[in-house]
């Protein structure tokens, strides 16, 4: 339905999709000596199928934090998350 709120990830959601994003492109920034945030970014548009956090379907959300969360813990030594 079109207008639909529920339809998208909310503003909460997608601020904290950025976070998660933005983690990982700091780990991985650390390890390559470049700027890695577009490549995470395309790995999640890609693998969700969106041009941008706002496009992902509400149902998508957690699905796309797990993949985050998981790729995040293979690159740090602790449990801890910042997002």
């Amino acid at each position: 339905m079109l207008g639909n709120p529920s339809r998208y990830v909310s503003t909460a959601q997608v601020s904290r999709l950025s976070q998660a994003v933005k983690a990982i492109g700091l780990e991985l920034g650390k390890r390559s000596g470049r700027n890695e945030f577009g490549g995470v970014n395309g790995e999640l548009y890609r693998r969700f199928d969106i041009a941008s956090y706002r496009e992902l379907p509400a149902n998508k959300y957690d699905e796309a934090m797990n993949f985050l969360t998981q790729w995040y813990s293979s690159l740090v030594d602790n449990d801890l998350l910042p997002f």
